[in-house]
């Protein structure tokens, strides 16, 4: 472990780990994509990147849970590969929401016509806040409990480590270093 590791997020595999191709890699990173996740990671290449992760705050399946659990800060981890090196390279982008009903929305519940008029969801980006972000919670309660086809649960309350580690678990199980990027370029 370098000695910057812990302050940008950067996670390397255990010794002897087996070493995947970058195709093994990018499959995995899509096949995280779960419909019972709060996370997902999209196609990055209209931002410059390889990889999105992100909270699935815009889905309207998902804009409840987190307006519920009244997030009202989230990042971005912009990712790209870099398989001369087994890197997995991740630069946070913060963001702040606004929760606002849409106007259909205000119309329906004010007629009475849906009393569960849906919420859109608004990120505007701090453009002063790149690198890598770190924050606690002090409640034990979680906001949101996934439970996996296994049985399994995970408890969410949307900050920003828990986004991480599902990347930094799934690279360095590939062999891959996951590389924080506080400063320079992606």
């Amino acid at each position: 472990m370098g000695f910057f590791d812990a302050f940008t997020s950067t996670k390397r595999p255990p010794r002897n780990t087996p070493i995947l191709p970058e195709e093994e890699l990018r499959n995995r990173l899509i096949s995280i994509n779960r419909n019972s996740a709060p996370f997902q990671t999209v196609d990055g290449k209209d931002k410059n990147v390889d990889f999105i992760a992100e909270w699935k705050l815009r889905n309207p399946k998902w804009a409840k849970v987190f307006s519920d659990a009244g997030v009202q800060e989230t990042l971005r981890i912009y990712l790209r590969l870099v398989p001369e090196k087994q890197e997995v390279r991740a630069s946070d982008r913060s963001y702040n929401v606004s929760w606002e009903p849409t106007v259909e929305a205000k119309i329906e519940k004010e007629f009475g016509q849906n009393s569960e008029a849906t919420v859109d969801t608004t990120l505007f980006e701090i453009s002063s806040k790149r690198g890598q972000e770190f924050s606690w919670k002090g409640s034990s309660q979680p906001a949101y409990i996934e439970t996996l086809e296994s049985g399994d649960q995970h408890s969410y309350q949307f900050t920003p480590q828990e986004l991480k580690r599902q990347i930094q678990e799934l690279a360095t199980a590939c062999g891959w270093t996951y590389k924080g990027l506080a400063f320079g370029k992606l």
